[in-house]
């Protein structure tokens, strides 16, 4: 009977031992990372994660344009921000815009037929000029935003955190971008380090970049 009584004792321990361990820390990281605490209009039934924030996140902006009647010509880009202050968030958004249009002028420029002719040197170099420049935004139009609020695990203080991740929409006339591409492609081009050759090819871009937003 003590046996008996002892491995019982033993179990109930072990039981209890499981349940707080369980309710101090997360039972694994894929399950615990971040969980979803709020969102922008949720008590006004919005979905966590509207469509236009994964559909602008894609490149794809023809179903943003005909959900708030946004006219064709216009071209939309999203911007995205995290922060523990929500007004913060909102603000690196707007920032991210300008980062992520900057990355599109690039990625556009290095995948074109032009670049791809200048040799491995001017290659790099110019890689690393057009990383470094900065897009002057201008004319760009908010047209919605949205926030959610995370609470994230944090793996190295084993502590709880609240942080916000806001989208903003933004569009802007088609003149506004080829002024915005123009710009750019003026400040890469007066950077050091460029040969005569890897500005010209830059500089014919130029059409390259107006065309992208016409055939969107």
């Amino acid at each position: 009977m003590k046996i008996k009584t002892n491995i019982l004792f033993a179990a109930a321990v072990s039981a209890v031992f499981t349940l707080v361990s369980c309710a101090s820390a997360p039972a694994s990281q894929e399950q615990h990372d971040k969980i979803t605490l709020d969102w922008q209009n949720k008590n006004y039934h919005q979905v966590e994660m509207p469509a236009w924030v994964f559909q602008l996140g894609e490149g794809n902006d023809r179903p943003f344009k005909d959900a708030f009647g946004i006219e064709y010509s216009r071209v939309c880009r999203r911007g995205e921000g995290s922060s523990i202050d929500l007004e913060q968030a909102k603000a690196l958004s707007r920032l991210n815009a300008a980062e992520k249009i900057a990355d599109e002028f690039r990625a556009t420029i290095e995948a074109s037929e032009a670049f791809s002719s200048l040799n491995g040197e001017q290659k790099e170099t110019a890689k690393s000029v057009m990383k470094s420049t900065k897009v002057q935004v201008s004319g760009l139009r908010e047209e919605e935003s949205h926030w959610i609020l995370y609470r994230i695990w944090d793996w190295n203080t084993n502590k709880y955190y609240n942080e916000y991740v806001a989208f903003t929409a933004f569009s802007m006339s088609r003149d506004s971008w080829d002024s915005m591409a123009r710009a750019y492609l003026n400040a890469v081009m007066s950077a050091d380090g460029l040969s005569e050759e890897s500005r010209s090819v830059i500089d014919s871009e130029y059409s390259v970049l107006q065309e992208k937003v016409r055939t969107e």
